[in-house]
């Protein structure tokens, strides 16, 4: 899986070449300054992020959505 910052404070994930244009096929939008940290757990299942806002959060792939905000 990949992950990737996209503007200060959007990660995209998983992302694809399609006829010379990069698809989106989701962007998670938790923080609330620039996003610094991006990473999947050993699973794949979570994926764990941090920003210049202080925040860890801690995704849910099979939702997309934030399981754990840690301020």
């Amino acid at each position: 899986l990949i992950a990737v910052i996209k503007a200060p404070k959007t990660i995209i994930l998983p992302f694809t070449y399609v006829q010379g244009s990069y698809k989106t096929f989701y962007e998670l939008h938790g923080h609330r300054q620039k996003v610094t940290f991006v990473r999947f757990l050993p699973s794949s299942k979570q994926l764990m992020t941090a920003g210049e806002d202080g925040n860890l959060v801690l995704w849910d792939m099979a939702t997309k959505r934030a399981e754990v905000t840690i301020c």
